[in-house]
């Protein structure tokens, strides 16, 4: 990855793409965000079953943050819920 950052600021100069790295990893947390509220949202669905204690307990934090959705709602408030939780990590 660095060498493809490398050829941009090559090609279009040290300014060119600012803040390039920062967008990069706002648009990965996003992604982490969203597959984390995905699993939440599956072991949910397999209860009684239980994982790991150390998963249990985060997800018990996750919780705190963000509630499990059993209808239909706008998803955007749970998200950046999320992503706050990831960012608190």
């Amino acid at each position: 990855m660095n060498n493809w950052l490398n050829q941009l600021e090559r090609k279009y100069g040290r300014f060119g793409i600012p803040n390039l790295t920062n967008i990069l990893v706002a648009g990965q947390i996003l992604v982490l965000a969203i597959e984390l509220f995905n699993a939440a949202q599956a072991i949910e669905f397999r209860r009684p079953a239980h994982t790991s204690p150390e998963l249990e307990r985060m997800l018990a934090d996750y919780r705190k943050e963000v509630p499990f959705i059993d209808n239909d709602e706008v998803m955007y408030p749970h998200i950046e819920a999320s992503v706050r939780f990831l960012r608190g990590l």
